[in-house]
């Protein structure tokens, strides 16, 4: 069992980590969900923000698996932000730079 001390902090990109190049093309699911989101935020008096877990809600496991997987991507991207306060806890969708 490993103690507090004894864990690694990662404090960059890992070598099996990939950044995708800024010209690679978004696949269609991305770019669907990228779309979807971008209307959200543009619609007036809609929140600027918005819960994954609300997203989510009503999917199977699958479904919410492959959501969660684009959410990252699109986060990679800085298409959108994420934020989430504590392991396992709610994660905040906002507009990234790119968007």
């Amino acid at each position: 069992m490993f103690t507090c001390s004894e864990l690694i902090v990662e404090s960059g990109p890992t070598q099996t980590q990939k950044v995708p190049p800024p010209d690679q093309p978004m696949e269609q699911l991305t770019d669907s969900i990228r779309m979807q989101l971008k209307a959200h935020f543009d619609t007036p008096g809609c929140a600027q923000t918005e819960s994954l877990n609300q997203l989510a809600l009503g999917l199977d496991r699958k479904k919410a698996a492959c959501l969660f997987y684009q959410t990252l991507v699109l986060a990679t991207r800085d298409i959108i932000k994420v934020y989430q306060k504590e392991p396992y806890g709610n994660i905040v969708i906002s507009r990234g730079a790119k968007m």
